[in-house]
């Protein structure tokens, strides 16, 4: 009498293997959806880094700007404050 029960394991174990690498390829395309999405936002955000960076570069050559016509703005603020303060005291007097 042949056995019958093996090839019926058989067939069980091959449909359970079948489920499990289903599972597995599911898994993977979710994982690579994930990859792809986080990618994406990576290259967002290096994007707004760039922008970011190329911005503060300008910054910060108006404030060198800035700083070497400081002492200039400095002298004509003082020369006007005491034209102001030399009418103030004529007017007073």
């Amino acid at each position: 009498m042949p056995d019958r029960t093996k090839p019926a394991s058989e067939a069980v174990e091959h449909s359970e293997l079948q489920r499990e690498l289903e599972r597995q390829q599911e898994e993977i395309t979710r994982l690579r959806n994930l990859l792809v999405t986080r990618d994406a936002e990576l290259g967002e955000a290096r994007g707004r880094l760039t922008e970011m960076e190329s911005y503060m570069g300008l910054l910060s050559r108006v404030a060198t700007r800035l700083q070497e016509f400081a002492p200039a703005l400095a002298r004509l603020a003082g020369k006007a404050l005491r034209r102001l303060q030399g009418r103030s005291g004529r007017e007073g007097g």
